[in-house]
């Protein structure tokens, strides 16, 4: 199935994502994310964001794109339990280490690779990784 993924920046942009056509939108949450000083949501509103996508069939991916440090993984860890709270549908990692760290303390968790920068050997790890799911993007 091909699936419509835009950005959703903000709420404005989130929704309006959505008004014109995107079956999912990605965002930031407010940490582990590299885009560390855009108008990212926090815990609450990446829920409210959840349910609102819930209410129109859509879906919410949260970043987790950093590349990590052996410190962010613990926290990293706990960070994805709070996400499968909140109900994403998923989150977008590029970090193999930090692919392993959301996998074992949300199993269920559906992941995404990130494909910016992606090498044609890269695309074919995430293909295993990911269990056949693989982004492409375009420039």
């Amino acid at each position: 199935m091909i699936e419509l993924l835009a950005p959703g920046g903000n709420k404005v942009k989130m929704k309006t994502a959505f008004d014109y056509g995107a079956d999912a939108v990605y965002i930031g949450g407010d940490v582990f994310g590299l885009r560390a000083n855009a108008d990212n949501f926090t815990l609450d509103e990446i829920a409210q964001s959840v349910d609102y996508a819930n209410s129109i069939n859509k879906k919410i991916y949260v970043t987790m794109n950093i590349i990590a440090r052996s410190h962010d993984l613990p926290e990293m860890a706990k960070y994805a339990k709070e996400l499968k709270k909140a109900g994403v549908h998923g989150v977008i990692i590029s970090d193999p280490g930090a692919f392993l760290t959301v996998k074992e303390a949300e199993p269920d968790l559906p992941l995404l690779p990130a494909p910016t920068q992606s090498t044609i050997r890269a695309v074919l790890h995430q293909y295993r990784l990911y269990n056949g799911r693989v982004r492409l993007r375009t420039r």
